[in-house]
């Protein structure tokens, strides 16, 4: 929970709310992103080099990042979380490593693409919910109604910060106050990672 930090997103729960309210009405196409430069700025070098070893981290860079994406679609409802039918891998030069990928699946009802990387540049959080009565757009903490008419509404929000999710777990703690189903959104998404990965 404490590593899970786009649950803490305000934007996220905006775009929840706008689900939840039908403001896009019926979904039609959703596309996730979440990238940064770290394979190519070094920073898995080193002491951190395990992670580009997926018989020590489990992953690679697809799964390292999909996990967070999967994980805050399945906490904006929690009714239907995603599937992943097909995954593409991202491999630079020899081995079982890669740096990020693509998969195509679904969610909601409405096809699904997830998209991750460890080599891009600028990088950042974006997702893009389409439906039959408008698009919201979420770009790191900016979240964008737009009904087709009008000026698009526009909420300007905090953008992702690992801090958070460790203050907010920390509060919980504190708190006693843990979700009731704890961990089992997150357990759900990494064996649905795995699974997909495994295949590709």
């Amino acid at each position: 929970m404490a590593a899970l930090f786009l649950r803490e997103l305000p934007a996220l729960a905006r775009l929840a709310g706008v689900l939840r309210e039908r403001l896009v009405g019926r979904l039609a196409g959703v596309t996730a992103a979440l990238a940064h430069p770290g394979a190519v700025d070094g920073w898995f070098d080193g002491p951190r080099a395990w992670m580009r070893d997926p018989a020590r981290a489990g992953v690679g860079g697809f799964g390292d990042l999909a996990l967070h994406v999967v994980d805050a679609l399945a906490a904006l409802r929690a009714d239907e979380p995603p599937a992943l039918h097909t995954v593409v891998l991202d491999r630079p030069g020899t081995g079982s490593a890669d740096v990020g990928g693509t998969a195509l699946g679904t969610w909601a009802g409405a096809p699904l693409t997830v998209r991750t990387s460890w080599a891009a540049r600028p990088g950042g959080l974006e997702v893009v919910v389409i439906g039959s009565a408008g698009t919201a757009t979420l770009h790191e903490g900016v979240l964008v109604l737009d009904r087709g008419s009008g000026e698009p509404e526009r909420w300007v929000g905090p953008p992702p910060d690992a801090g958070e999710a460790v203050r907010a777990f920390a509060n919980r703690l504190r708190a006693r106050r843990f979700p009731r189903d704890g961990l089992a959104p997150a357990v759900q998404a990494q064996a649905l990672l795995e699974a997909a990965i495994r295949v590709a």
